[in-house]
């Protein structure tokens, strides 16, 4: 086995550790934005009928410039065969996410339906010309620490391999050619 081969597997696992971590990011934020639109949404203003699971839904305000949207959004949900209300409590954070080069997600409201249905949905907003949608989501955080932990670990380890690579090829090359090896030199 030659020093040279050491070298080319070890330029292989950094440029896999480079490469794997890019790709991993990729198609995290792939899969996140076809998440996102697949959510359902509702104009604002206007009205829609949805189903709603009995979980925790963030509200999130999507349109052009939404972080700068005209005044606050109201929104009425009921359930349609119990016409019980549910209360949409405001968003604790100025959280925005840009999907896409031509809209924009900024969270203002959090919903819990009691139970699942069919929900009857009611928006409003200060200014009806805005052109913005309201969408029923999820939170971000996880998924974001999914696709940048995994991109960090896939290349810390794949990268760290090569520098093993590269260090064990070394000291075996010194050694073949009968010499000692020193971290030093």
């Amino acid at each position: 086995m030659s020093y040279g081969l050491v070298f080319r597997v070890g330029a292989v696992l950094m440029t896999a550790a480079v490469g794997g971590a890019i790709a991993w990011v990729v198609v995290g934020f792939d899969r996140l934005n076809g998440d996102v639109a697949g959510w359902p949404r509702v104009e604002v203003p206007g009205s829609a009928q949805m189903q709603l699971e009995a979980r925790r839904y963030i509200l999130y305000l999507e349109g052009e410039e939404s972080g700068d949207h005209p005044g606050p959004v109201k929104v009425v949900i009921k359930n349609r065969r119990t016409e019980d209300r549910v209360r949409a409590m405001p968003y604790k954070s100025t959280f925005g996410y840009t999907p896409g080069e031509e809209s924009e997600l900024t969270a203002v409201a959090t919903v819990t339906p009691r139970r699942a249905g069919l929900y009857e949905v009611r928006a409003s907003g200060a200014d009806p010309d805005a052109l913005m949608d309201l969408a029923f989501g999820d939170a971000f955080g996880r998924r974001l620490a999914w696709i940048f932990g995994g991109a960090l670990l896939l290349g810390t380890v794949l990268g760290i391999s090569a520098i093993v690579v590269w260090i064990r090829g070394g000291v075996w090359a010194q050694r073949v050619r009968g010499q000692s090896w020193s971290p030093t030199g």
